[in-house]
């Protein structure tokens, strides 16, 4: 069963992941916007670019490649949260919660690399 004690402290580990990722991704999405604003840069047509040159665009301050990046940051932050809370749950002895979390984990990441 869930401790008093524990409960609060896993609220704000969640808590953080989301705020951090979003504030992170949010940050990297607005950099991004406002280097297209004044660059006029525009992502290129086609599919996008592989993980290691869009890190390396955009850490040589590519404005798609930051929205890019920045989007995938937004999409990753509740996968995050999934993770946390299986952890947290495994720390709480609350097995049953934390094999269900990391089957949802296992099927957001299966269909995110299979499409």
């Amino acid at each position: 069963m869930k401790t008093a004690p524990s409960q609060p402290r896993l609220t704000t580990w969640v808590h953080w992941t989301l705020s951090g990722g979003v504030a992170l991704s949010g940050s990297t999405l607005l950099a991004g916007l406002v280097m297209t604003l004044a660059t006029g840069r525009h992502a290129a047509p086609g599919p996008p670019p592989d993980w290691q040159s869009l890190f390396t665009q955009a850490l040589s301050g590519d404005p798609p490649a930051l929205l890019f990046i920045g989007l995938l940051l937004l999409v990753g932050t509740p996968v995050l949260r999934v993770f946390v809370l299986a952890v947290g749950w495994f720390i709480e002895r609350e097995h049953s919660f934390a094999v269900i979390a990391l089957v949802v984990l296992a099927l957001l990441v299966s269909s995110a690399l299979l499409g």
